[in-house]
């Protein structure tokens, strides 16, 4: 019995090490909707989670009401920078021209790196 306590002990105690907790109170903060398996997941496939939050947080502050987690998330993987991003999609709606955050994520990728992740 202490042995099956010990193994479920260790086996929280591992799980509760892979919560980024900073980047999790960051989001609940500015009311971000990043969940805590997100948060997970993004520090399995190697993505800083404080920086997505402050990416998603940036976006959200510059009215970029469709950007979402998952998004943002693929801009980062294919080794984008969310804040350039955003800034060229602030300047795009102020002269008029509306387009999706995954299509200028896609563009600007096109652009930068010459394919599409």
């Amino acid at each position: 019995m202490d042995i099956v306590l010990s193994i479920a002990g260790i086996g929280v105690g591992c799980f509760l090490l892979m919560i980024p907790y900073r980047a999790v109170f960051y989001a609940r903060k500015h009311a971000l909707d990043i969940t805590i398996k997100q948060f997970i997941g993004m520090g399995i496939r190697r993505i800083s989670p404080i920086e997505l939050a402050k990416g998603l947080h940036y976006a959200k502050d510059q009215g970029i009401d469709d950007a979402d987690a998952i998004g943002v998330e693929v801009h980062m993987l294919c080794g984008g920078s969310v804040k350039n991003l955003v800034d060229e999609l602030r300047k795009g709606r102020q002269a008029g021209i509306s387009i999706p955050f995954e299509d200028a994520s896609r563009l600007l990728q096109d652009a930068v790196v010459g394919r599409v992740c």
